[in-house]
């Protein structure tokens, strides 16, 4: 998971490698726990 340290760019990388995974089914919902970097990587 992401550190509170880490910014939109490396939280846009962490789902793009996540979300590619051939095992992982597209999400329904995302709970950002008030990471203000998860806002920024969903939106872009």
């Amino acid at each position: 998971m992401l550190s509170a340290k880490r910014d939109g760019k490396a939280a846009t990388r962490f789902f793009r490698k996540l979300l590619k995974a051939e095992h992982t089914q597209k999400p329904r919902v995302i709970t950002v726990d008030q990471n203000a970097a998860y806002p920024v990587a969903i939106e872009t």
